[in-house]
């Protein structure tokens, strides 16, 4: 089978690399495109994939292209930020950000007068929005360039993000008669990001939680939705190459290989400059207290504020950069490093950084520094919720809170009762299929189906009965033993 993948960033395109390696091992040609083809051009790194591979193929993403291109995305831009209206237990500082996506011309409508404002407001004009925006076609030349290629499914990843060129490439496939999917990315894909402006063939989340958010903020219609969990997460437990701790230790320039706390940034959007602060009175408390004074702290930038720590150097000892600022956890070197960050160190802490879960899936303790400065973004956002109500974040009011948690963690160990509650939230948050199927094969087999020309109920389907077959063949043999 042809497979195009439309893929906006590098970052993305390492999320489905282990996607595309299962679909490279079934023997599909493969097509990959990027918005971002600097970046990628760019990235040196590329070990998943084989040099002698000959079914993959890179190249620029074309963009839209006519008289309609500026009106269109005016009118997603709109329509994603009124959404935003309608989006329960989400802050109002991503009402304002996406307030800021719209032309500045649009903007000053918006605040004309307050009746105008309330109708813009209003749920009938943004489902007027969206009547308006599907009797748009597809732009003539990126179907000519789908045509030249002739996929049998296009892939997008994410469709979602500001500017994603990739939905058009979506909208091209439904008028040229090709299956599509989207893959969703992260945690926050659904809850935080754009709207899905044009609903694929087969919309694959990583669990109910996300299933939810698709049908009630992107409404797209339920038998359109596959449950096939995180690939991402579920790689991230799988990653060989582990080196003992006493190296590790010393490859991450910590001063001895006693016990660490592993601090993981966010990214700007959550606390910008403002992280720094919470580092120094979190290490600072630690080595006031008489159980703790001993625990170095390993921090993890996140790759999207990593300048504000250009030069910085803790005033308290023990704080240790690994890596450094700036490398996502997206080449296997660092994807390593993050796995032997996590398996080694004593508890991981943090505002509210995706790296959390990947903290969760490894089976460690995880503590979040709550703040008055973060609350729009860490208090105030849907998808840190998800871990406060799942009970498998602990939750420390102050630097002092998180120091005391730490020395109780590190004298008694922790209940039962915790990890039990943890691994239950990684079945149901990541691997909702059990093992019976990873997330990479679930997607990889819808891919595949949806490029077959099955709907995504039949997909569904197809996948059900893998598992259920498999299910017996285990209890057979269980038997025969």
């Amino acid at each position: 089978m042809k497979i195009f993948y439309a893929i906006c960033t590098t970052e993305h395109f390492t999320r489905q690399s282990p996607i595309i390696c299962e679909l490279l091992r079934r023997g599909h040609q493969i097509r990959i495109e990027f918005r971002n083809w600097r970046a990628f051009a760019d990235l040196k790194s590329l070990e998943f994939i084989d040099e002698r591979e000959k079914n993959i193929s890179f190249g620029p993403l074309p963009q839209r292209e006519g008289r309609w291109r500026n009106v269109i995305w005016a009118i997603r831009k709109t329509r994603s930020h009124l959404s935003y209206s309608f989006r329960s237990g989400q802050s109002a500082l991503y009402l304002e950000r996406s307030k800021k996506r719209i032309p500045e011309a649009l903007r000053k409508v918006f605040d004309l007068h307050p009746l105008l404002s309330m109708v813009i407001y209003s749920r009938w004009f943004y489902m007027l929005l969206g009547l308006l925006h599907k009797l748009f076609p597809s732009a003539a030349n990126i179907r000519g360039h789908l045509a030249e290629f002739a996929p049998d499914v296009v892939v997008a990843a994410p469709g979602n993000v500001n500017n994603s060129e990739e939905i058009e490439y979506v909208l091209a496939a439904r008028d040229l008669g090709i299956g599509s999917v989207i893959p969703v990315s992260n945690w926050d894909s659904l809850s935080t990001k754009q709207l899905v402006h044009v609903v694929p063939d087969a919309l694959l989340v990583w669990n109910e939680i996300m299933a939810r958010e698709a049908r009630y903020i992107h409404h797209v219609p339920p038998e359109r939705i596959i449950v096939v969990g995180s690939p991402w997460l579920y790689q991230s437990t799988v990653i060989s190459g582990q080196m003992s701790r006493r190296e590790f230790c010393k490859q991450a320039g910590l001063p001895d290989d006693g016990p660490f706390c592993l601090y993981l940034g966010s990214s700007e959007n959550i606390v910008g400059e403002r992280e720094i602060p919470v580092i120094e009175e979190f290490a600072a408390s630690l080595r006031k207290c008489p159980q703790t004074q001993n625990i170095n702290v390993l921090v993890r930038a996140h790759p999207e504020n990593c300048k504000h720590y250009v030069g910085y150097k803790s005033r308290v000892p023990g704080v240790v950069f690994f890596p450094q600022p700036g490398a996502w956890p997206n080449l296997i070197e660092s994807r390593q490093a993050l796995k032997n960050s996590i398996e080694y160190c004593l508890a991981a802490v943090g505002i509210n950084s995706t790296s959390m879960l990947d903290t969760l899936v490894n089976d460690r303790p995880c503590v979040a520094i709550l703040s008055h400065r973060f609350d729009e973004t860490q208090a105030g956002a849907v998808h840190f919720n998800q871990l406060v109500e799942a009970g498998v974040v602990e939750l420390a009011e102050s630097a002092d809170a998180a120091a005391n948690w730490i020395a109780t963690l590190h004298l008694k160990g922790e209940t039962e009762d915790k990890k039990l509650r943890r691994q239950r939230f990684v079945t149901n948050f990541a691997k909702p299929l059990g093992n019976d199927m990873s997330p990479v094969e679930a997607i990889a087999t819808a891919i595949e189906q949806i490029a077959s020309g099955k709907n995504a109920t039949q997909v569904k389907e197809h996948i059900a009965q893998m598992i259920a077959a498999r299910k017996e063949q285990s209890a057979a043999c269980l038997v025969r033993n």
